[in-house]
């Protein structure tokens, strides 16, 4: 399908769902502005909670100026709107430096990193996202790597990733002791700690009006709407295509051994493994990624499943096609550096021609059902739209690609990553207590709620999440290959035919992607801010 470009402003489907009543009694951090000298406003805080000073030597650091500057000679124009990194939320103290990675340097805290291995210094290794005022260079990329290798950095096997679709490098493996340095380079704005990633899990269609059932008559299935033509992108921990309810359209395959290049009628048009530290697996859409977690296969069920020949368990746009977006690795926990590869994949293939059909061209939604890892005290309300991922989504969105999130299941008040962006359809869950009747229908006790911590614009309907809600508990969906310690150059194991329950705004967030889904096949001309 075509795009068109907008606003970042999600898309409301209210006329399905059950929408939540916001609060607006969000707790806000008053901003004191100060003349940098530059012309540019900054936020001045002080007060209990605030990390230690950033020290250079044995001295404090002087105060840095984050004003949009004159950008070297081979750097490029920022792709972003200058300034956002005023409002970045895990900055407080408002001198570019993550608090979290602060604290690491203070030896306070230690690093969280899924990848992270002992550095030079003998302290554990952080995952960062290096942000700047312009579109980094040769000449930044050549800076920053000459003081990670001073520190005993090693390339091989490390992310170091320029982003296209953010004026930002990620990377891994950083040693503690070259964050100041880093931190001291022209351009930098701000150093973010990478979050941590997980499959958003807690421990249905016809109720949704999208298929037949003896309660609500003129479904969407009665007028032929299936999300037929539409494109969808399940960034996940992978999906088991082969399986029947997620091979085909129309269930004539009973052959799990098949590749969809062998199919009739494949669901599959390409994918990516972005968790691949040298992102080799996602270049032209030609790899399949495997799911050995079963959280993608079961929440691509969701989406667009055709729920084999018998047509039970289906999803909700069973006409839409697939394309698989690994973001997770089989363990689950995943640095997000694989969530911004995975998003800016996604965006590169936005208008893609798959080599199908005219119908199945580009990508129109993408469904993502995960968010940062809770913190374990509990006391964590997310953030306010200004994380890489956050603002990653804000571009696909601008892109013409319509993106759907998962809330998170810590059942309180936290909006964290892709959830937390100003663009996304960000999704709660409701318990429909197993029936197809509305009125029994509640939100469910591990569904977190909104609103989201303010940005400090003047726009605060972007606080008001979730968008909407939609069935998340005890969901029957395609069930993965479960992995076997099989020896090396055995046969895998192949999904079949199986179903399994899962709970989670995991899977409300799938229901609504398979929706919008419906409403492009039904007005294909609709961008994301309609």
């Amino acid at each position: 399908m075509s795009h068109s470009r907008n606003q970042r402003l999600p898309l409301i489907v209210v006329a399905l769902f059950l929408v939540m009543d916001f609060s607006l009694g969000a707790s806000a951090l008053v901003h004191v502005p100060e003349d940098t000298g530059g012309g540019t406003e900054v936020a001045v805080l002080s007060g209990p909670g605030l990390p230690s000073p950033l020290m250079c030597g044995d001295e404090e650091c002087p105060e840095k100026d984050r004003s949009p500057s004159i950008r070297p000679v081979d750097s490029g124009w920022p792709v972003e709107d200058p300034g956002w990194w005023f409002g970045y939320w895990y900055d407080l103290d408002s001198d570019g430096m993550d608090d979290r990675l602060q604290r690491i340097i203070t030896g306070e805290r230690t690093s969280v990193s899924t990848t992270s291995i002992t550095g030079s210094d003998g302290l554990p290794t952080v995952a960062i996202v290096v942000d700047y005022s312009w579109h980094p260079g040769q000449s930044d990329i050549d800076a920053i790597r000459t003081v990670l290798l001073d520190h005993g950095w090693k390339e091989e096997g490390s992310w170091f990733d320029p982003l296209r679709i953010l004026d930002s490098i990620v990377i891994d493996h950083v040693p503690v002791g070259s964050l100041i340095e880093i931190w001291l380079l022209d351009g930098v704005v701000m150093i973010e700690e990478q979050t941590v990633i997980v499959p958003l899990l807690d421990k249905a269609s016809r109720g949704s009006k999208v298929r037949d059932s003896e309660v609500f008559d003129e479904t969407m299935r009665d007028f032929g709407y299936d999300g037929s033509g539409v494109v969808i992108a399940i960034l996940d921990t992978g999906v088991d295509n082969e399986h029947f309810s997620l091979d085909d359209f129309s269930d004539d395959n009973n052959d799990n051994e098949k590749e969809p290049d062998e199919l009739a009628d494949p669901k599959w048009l390409g994918g990516c493994d972005a968790t691949s530290w040298n992102s080799q697996d996602c270049d032209d859409g030609s790899i399949d990624p495997d799911d050995a977690d079963g959280h993608g296969t079961h929440v691509a069920g969701i989406a667009l499943g055709t729920g084999d020949e018998r047509r039970i368990n289906q999803g909700y746009a069973p006409g839409a096609y697939l394309v698989d977006v690994k973001v997770m690795s089989d363990a689950g926990a995943t640095n997000s550096a694989a969530t911004l590869r995975g998003i800016q994949w996604v965006m590169d293939n936005a208008d893609h021609d798959w080599g199908n059909n005219e119908s199945s061209e580009g990508i129109d939604v993408m469904s993502m059902s995960f968010g940062s890892a809770s913190d374990p005290q509990g006391d964590d309300p997310g953030d306010n739209g200004t994380s890489a991922e956050a603002r990653a989504v804000d571009e696909a969105a601008d892109a013409g690609v319509v993106p759907v999130a998962a809330i998170g299941n810590d059942g309180r008040r936290r909006i964290t990553s892709v959830g937390a962006s100003d663009s996304a359809i960000t999704v709660g869950a409701i318990d429909d207590e197993n029936t197809i009747e509305r009125g029994d229908d509640m939100i469910a006790s591990y569904s977190n709620s909104g609103p989201r911590e303010d940005d400090g614009d003047d726009n605060e309907w972007e606080e008001l999440k979730p968008t909407v809600v939609a069935p998340g508990s005890n969901i029957m969906s395609s069930q993965h290959a479960a992995s076997s310690s099989t020896l090396p150059g055995a046969p895998k194991p192949l999904a079949e035919d199986s179903y399994t329950q899962m709970s989670g705004t995991s899977m409300s967030c799938p229901a609504v992607a398979g929706f919008v889904a419906v409403m492009l096949q039904i007005n294909d001309d609709l961008n994301p801010q309609e």
